[in-house]
C-alpha cells in the first residue's frame, strides 16, 4: 500500500478489522479530515453521492 512509518494517515469508514489486516507500519493515524496526509484510505460498499456530498463538502 505504500505506507511508511512516520507517514500521517487516515482510515474514513474502515471496518472494524481493516486496520489490522493491513497491518500498517506505524503511521501517524489520524480520525479527521485536518490538514495534510501522506496517505487517505477511503472504504466505501457503495457509490453514493449523497454520503460524499456530506462527508467531503468543498
Amino acid at each position: 500500500m505504500g505506507l511508511k512509518p512516520n507517514m500521517r494517515a487516515v482510515f474514513i469508514n474502515a471496518p472494524t478489522n481493516a486496520i489490522q489486516a493491513i497491518d500498517p507500519p506505524a503511521p501517524e493515524l489520524e480520525a479527521d479530515l485536518k490538514g495534510e496526509f501522506d496517505y487517505i484510505h477511503f472504504f466505501a460498499k457503495s457509490q453514493s453521492e449523497s454520503f460524499m456530498k456530506e462527508r467531503f463538502q468543498s
